[in-house]
């Protein structure tokens, strides 16, 4: 990670706007950043963000269900945001909240790989992701089908969903 204070990102916090088109112009500078980056909106180059990076927790090689959220809840704090738990069906409005969807491929002792993933929904109510680093958010899966329900889309992983969550910017600053 850049060493960029923690006031400095949250200005540079962008939640979701209104077309896929807007999205990509944002976003096409910003070849590194990763999916967590995204789902966070933090327009800045940050390089490769892992979850309670900000936060400064120390980074683990994989981490249960329950640690990723705990992670997440951490920086989300640390960033001046706002998080609670939602459901795929739950509208969202307001141009300072957006829903995040965070998938994780699990914890266990015989895995030999891991990785987590993080999709955010637009104002226009699709689900984006952002991988890999060189490309614009999608709202398309592995097999170019629209992601309607990012538990169902098909990823380079196999992930599970660990839960959907209403993100709230808080301040202007």
């Amino acid at each position: 990670m850049t060493a960029m204070s923690i006031d400095v990102l949250r200005k540079k916090i962008h939640p979701p706007i209104e077309s896929q088109r807007e999205e990509e112009d944002l976003w096409k500078f910003f070849d590194t950043v990763n999916c967590y980056s995204y789902a966070l909106g933090l327009l800045c180059d940050i390089r490769f963000l892992n979850p309670g990076q900000l936060s400064q927790m120390q980074k683990q090689n994989q981490y249960t269900d329950e640690e990723l959220i705990e992670r997440v809840k951490s920086d989300v704090f640390v960033l001046g945001l706002e998080i609670r738990e939602s459901s795929l069906d739950e509208d969202i409005t307001g141009e300072n909240t957006w829903k995040i969807a965070i998938l994780n491929t699990g914890k266990t002792l015989t895995q030999e790989r891991y990785d987590y993933h993080f999709l955010r929904q637009g104002q226009n109510k699709k689900w984006y992701q952002k991988i890999p680093y060189d490309q614009f958010p999608s709202s398309y899966d592995n097999r170019y089908r629209t992601i309607t329900d990012p538990e169902a889309a098909t990823y380079s992983f196999h992930y599970h969903l660990v839960g959907y969550f209403v993100v709230t910017k808080l301040e202007q600053v």
